[in-house]
């Protein structure tokens, strides 16, 4: 059972190594230290675009420090490339400025990226390694739907099993979403809702049960169900790098608040983690969706263009890197 404690707590980690909260870049000076630099960046798999926070760190309170005399670039260690990142002066909500650094920059999954910051009228280069989580595999069961007659009416049972197999951890967060199409010509209608943390993690491995018949009363509750015809179903998954473990194991906010207490950053200040977004998406029977009384695609737009709906949207299970 994933414990919503993790979710929660893991949720404040990611805002905070994210960096970019609209604090103010005031540094307590640190005695007796050359340290110039924090960082602090979580490398999306999904985004084309990558940010790194870069706080310089004031030897004394009255210190004028220049942010834009710092550099910054990363490497990555499986294949070499290295990308120069441009510098921008970010204004906050709160008035403050903040330096950001930017690159157009896809990482991949099972990579690892080392971030160097230099600059700051020091020669000591700050750096952090990273490395993407592996890509997961999923497996998705066949569905399953009966109708059961009572003397006061009837109810159908409908679940379909999912696996997902290699986690290096627990997901941070888990969605489902239900596929549905107005028309033949038109964009797809998602119905997309969290997905309560009730999935079973043996090992590497973790299995959910969907209840397809408790999902259809969420889900008609965002659309006309008999006016739309239904598509298809998927789920993805966001999982953390395993740098995102606090010391202890535990996440308490007056420790995690010192400098250098959950870092990953040397010579320098911060945390740089990464977060990999997984989906997989499918398609149910047609007796399931009829059970379910789902539109089936066949009676909305004819055989001709449901099946050239379904081979355009979901017509096999697939793994994807999941969109943002």
């Amino acid at each position: 059972m994933i414990g919503a404690r993790y979710i929660a707590t893991s949720a404040f980690v990611l805002a905070a190594a994210l960096g970019i909260l609209g604090c103010d870049d005031t540094v307590t000076a640190i005695l007796e230290s050359n340290r110039k630099i924090s960082m602090y960046a979580t490398l999306d798999m999904n985004a084309d675009t990558q940010f790194v926070r870069v706080v310089p760190i004031r030897g004394t309170i009255n210190e004028q420090v220049d942010p834009m005399q710092f550099a910054l670039r990363s490497i990555d260690l499986d294949n070499g490339s290295e990308v120069e990142w441009e510098d921008s002066l970010i204004t906050f909500s709160d008035g403050s400025e903040g330096l950001v650094f930017f690159a157009p920059l896809r990482v991949f999954p099972g990579h690892t990226y080392r971030i160097e910051a230099s600059g700051g009228n020091s020669e000591l280069v700050t750096s952090a390694e990273t490395t993407i989580p592996q890509i997961p595999t999923v497996a998705v069961g066949p569905d399953s739907a009966e109708r059961f007659v009572t003397p006061s009416g009837f109810f159908v049972i409908s679940r379909q099993d999912v696996v997902w197999n290699g986690l290096e951890r627990e997901p941070l967060e888990i969605e489902l979403w239900y596929r549905f199409l107005r028309t033949p010509r038109s964009g797809f209608d998602d119905i997309r809702f969290p997905f309560p943390p009730d999935g079973e993690l043996l090992g590497d491995q973790l299995s959910f049960n969907l209840d397809l018949a408790a999902q259809r009363f969420i889900v008609a509750d965002s659309i006309d169900t008999r006016r739309t015809a239904f598509i298809g179903l998927g789920m993805r998954i966001t999982i953390l790098n395993t740098a995102f473990v606090p010391p202890g194991g535990v996440f308490d906010r007056e420790l995690l608040v010192q400098p250098g207490t959950f870092s990953n950053v040397e010579n320098g200040f911060g945390f740089i983690g990464t977060v990999g977004r997984f989906s997989t998406e499918w398609v149910l029977q047609e007796d399931t969706i009829r059970l379910l009384d789902y539109l089936y695609v066949g009676d909305a737009f004819g055989k001709v263009d449901a099946q050239q709906v379904q081979e355009a949207a979901t017509a096999t299970v697939r793994l994807t890197p999941a969109p943002n």
